[in-house]
């Protein structure tokens, strides 16, 4: 059963009179406060069909206008300053890791340069014993590849 409070009234109902109903027919202009707002959850899902791949040709012009923006750009080059070199994002902050990872780089060069000076020109040991070089020689190469190893993970961002 339906009461007349649950239905509005003959009055309440109000009919666009003929001004507003020309008003209405100008165009979007007049019908913005309708138009509904997409919502990113009312979106269905994409299909998952697959899109043909397209293939883009480059064309002379195409491939000259880009080289003409990049050096238009060129001389205005700003580095960015958050970009840092692996070297400059070790040195960033001291630790003590930090400073055993420089002692070892310098120690392995040490070991290196001397044993192969001594292999070459027999300086500073004058070949005191070959087994002793070429060991030597593989231990600072080896001590080396480590320190590279840890200074990568050292400086990772």
């Amino acid at each position: 059963m339906v009461t007349t409070l649950d239905r509005p009234s003959q009055k309440e109902i109000r009919r666009p009179s003929p001004a507003q109903r020309a008003q209405s027919a100008e165009g979007p202009k007049s019908r913005a406060h309708l138009r509904k707002v997409p919502n990113v959850a009312d979106q269905s899902p994409p299909s998952r069909r697959r899109q043909p791949r397209r293939t883009r040709r480059a064309s002379s012009s195409n491939a000259a206008q880009r080289i003409q923006r990049s050096s238009h750009h060129a001389g205005h080059y700003k580095p960015n300053r958050r970009h840092q070199t692996r070297v400059g994002r070790f040195f960033t902050g001291f630790s003590l890791e930090k400073s055993f990872t420089l002692v070892s780089f310098l120690v392995a060069a040490a070991i290196l340069v001397l044993c192969a000076l001594d292999i070459a020109i027999a300086w500073p040991w004058k070949h005191a014993r070959p087994i002793f070089d070429w060991t030597y020689l593989g231990v600072g190469i080896a001590m080396l590849w480590l320190c590279y190893d840890v200074f990568k993970d050292q400086s990772r961002r």
